[in-house]
């Protein structure tokens, strides 16, 4: 398989100093066919005025109003449709320079996948250490969601590729041919839970959900929605 193009959409409002703090990170990926899109969701903070002085080789959707989430995300797809997967990280996020080539790096291995989540880490270090955040996400029998491992220190031994029954929405990469035949995020969901929702519709089509423990990214937790 040739290299994949990918798509990294990162929804934003009013995340001016977070898109200075992480935006450098996802910008030194070393994949070799990706391009940057962020969509602002209405900010009064100077983000697309900094981004167009800064930043001129990102692309920019800019939205009147907050439209969440999922709904933020659908439009940056449906302006720029053209790519193999679109990734969709949080503006509170930094990455590894690989984490690109390891999440394709699943898809040319495994069959029939329509999304795949990196290990996430809490940016903040406990005892000297990393923390986890999110390993892939696990489900009650009511649908309720819990992120893996949270809270675990990191280990070798959470470096493998796995089936999982949902993938957190912080960090997540989906397949243009999952993405298409569910059409998107629910557009009725405005923040939280939508990656849930996500994960059961792509399994609803047959496609399976992967966790990378190879690709990893670190989150400032509640940085984005904390207020």
């Amino acid at each position: 398989m040739i290299n994949m193009k990918l798509l990294i959409v990162i929804v934003s409002y009013n995340g001016l100093e977070l898109l200075k703090k992480h935006l450098p990170s996802v910008l030194k990926t070393n994949y070799p066919e990706y391009d940057v899109l962020v969509v602002d969701n209405g900010s009064i903070d100077d983000s697309v005025s900094f981004l167009k002085k800064e930043y001129p080789g990102v692309k920019i959707v800019e939205n009147e109003e907050n439209l969440g989430f999922g709904r933020g995300n659908n439009r940056g797809v449906y302006e720029y449709p053209d790519y193999d997967a679109y990734v969709f990280i949080n503006n509170d996020m930094s990455v590894e320079r690989n984490w690109l080539t390891e999440l394709v790096n699943v898809v040319k291995k495994e069959k029939n996948v329509g999304a795949i989540g990196p290990k996430i880490l809490y940016s903040k270090k406990k005892n000297g250490k990393y923390v986890i955040n999110s390993a892939g996400i696990e489900l009650d029998n009511h649908f309720m969601g819990y992120d893996r491992y949270d809270g675990e220190y990191d280990d070798a031994k959470y470096n493998v590729i796995e089936e999982v029954e949902a993938i957190c929405g912080g960090a997540l990469f989906v397949t243009k041919k999952a993405w298409d035949m569910i059409g998107g995020f629910n557009s009725h969901m405005f923040m939280y839970y939508e990656d849930v929702d996500l994960s059961l519709r792509i399994k609803d089509f047959g496609f399976k959900l992967f966790y990378c423990g190879k690709s990893t990214v670190y989150h400032d937790h509640m940085a984005s929605s904390g207020s």
